[in-house]
């Protein structure tokens, strides 16, 4: 961050004359923008580039608050360039936020105020109004793990350990929608083989919601149809019965399946299982005790 400007300007009514810049990136592109009538220049640190004088207003901002009172809400034009982002599907990619405040009189000097991402779009008439989200070390992801019957680990990841491109097939697209695509490929795999796994297509990544005969749906659709090959990597229900029986993974299980499901009766596995030595059996509420079948 530049020096500030604050303790300089923002103390007089009189020679405070302020100018928010805001600077949305989504990828590797970045918008930028003013809360002034003509084009702004910065050319100091994070916030340089050229700002251009569009429709935009923020809600108030305050730090302190809780309960999500610190989030703010930003209007944009409907035709504006970022708004036009959530008009179809999301973007692939979370996009940031960052308000800079600085004062006609230097504009080499400027105050962070707020910075997030967008978590939502509503469009009404001519406005969209952008909700973001204030980052902050209270909502950033902390390791964390509470004890309980699924794995907390998700699919590939480095607590996981398995690799997704082991699991990864190239299928040949025979159709497609923007929902989801048809593949003969995936065929030769059993119903919901795919299920909460990983579509890569294009530089897109997509969540697979099921998987069906030679249909896989995604969880959200693409902003095109896509044609030609996709690669796409099974998924994980976190159970440890599919943790054995589909990965052999259980030494990276982070779950306790000893621990009864939270809704014993919508649990396919069972009322709960536990290891004695290299064996897993399973225990009924009558005491029955047996080798879980995998």
């Amino acid at each position: 961050m530049a020096d500030s400007n604050i303790e300089v300007y923002e103390s007089s009514q009189e020679e405070g004359m302020p100018i928010e810049c805001y600077k949305f990136i989504c990828g590797n592109v970045s918008y930028l923008y003013n809360s002034t009538e003509r084009t702004i220049a910065l050319t100091s640190g994070d916030a340089a580039g050229t700002y251009q004088a569009v429709y935009i207003k923020r809600s108030d901002i305050n730090p302190n608050q809780k309960n999500g009172d610190n989030d703010a809400d930003v209007e944009v034009g409907l035709d504006n360039s970022v708004a036009a982002l959530y008009k179809g599907p999301p973007p692939e990619v979370p996009t940031k936020l960052y308000i800079y405040r600085l004062h006609e009189q230097d504009h080499t000097k400027y105050d962070i105020i707020f910075q997030g991402h967008v978590s939502q779009a509503n469009f009404k008439d001519s406005i969209c109004t952008l909700s973001v989200k204030m980052m902050t070390y209270l909502n950033k992801e902390i390791p964390n793990c509470t004890k309980g019957y699924t794995c907390k680990n998700v699919i590939y990841d480095d607590d996981c350990e398995l690799i997704e491109t082991n699991y990864q097939i190239t299928a040949t697209i025979d159709s497609g929608l923007k929902t989801g695509i048809y593949s003969s490929a995936f065929s030769a795999y059993p119903d919901g083989y795919f299920n909460n796994g990983i579509a890569r297509y294009e530089g897109k990544v997509r969540q697979i919601y099921k998987h069906v005969g030679n249909y896989i749906e995604f969880k959200y659709p693409l902003t095109s149809v896509p044609a030609g090959t996709i690669k796409v990597a099974p998924g994980c229900d976190q159970l440890f019965k599919t943790c054995a029986s589909k990965y052999s993974n259980t030494l990276n299980f982070k779950g306790f399946p000893y621990v009864s499901p939270t809704n014993a009766k919508r649990t396919a596995v069972g009322r709960g299982t536990y290891w004695v030595n290299d064996e897993v059996i399973v225990r009924d509420s009558d005491g029955f005790v047996g080798q879980i079948d995998l």
